[in-house]
């Protein structure tokens, strides 16, 4: 890899995160970003070079899938990847699909 990878991960509980966030810096060699809301996640995306937006289904009082359509009108060449809770029952509306995202 010549070029050094970003990756932001937005979620509510960022200490749930340190075990993905070292795998992805240590045995990948990402820069791991971190965000805990919506709009610290817009900001670090509009001040850093971002490859790919990680995020969880609920941000605090956000809804990860509004974060996430967020980024495909803003940055449309991020890829956007959609953490659900295994236990959760489906999505409610609106829909991964018009975000755009991976599940």
């Amino acid at each position: 890899m010549s070029e050094i990878g970003s990756v932001l991960i937005v979620a509510k509980d960022l200490d749930e995160w340190r075990p993905a966030i070292e795998e992805l810096t240590q045995g990948y060699g990402y820069r791991a970003l971190t965000a805990s809301s919506a709009a610290s996640a817009n900001m670090v995306a509009q001040e850093a070079h971002v490859d790919v937006v990680i995020c969880d289904r609920r941000v605090g009082d956000d809804d990860g899938i509004e974060v996430l359509k967020s980024f495909r009108v803003s940055q449309p060449t991020i890829v956007r990847l959609l953490v659900k809770n295994p236990g959760a029952n489906g999505c409610a509306a609106p829909t991964p699909k018009e975000a755009a995202v991976y599940q």
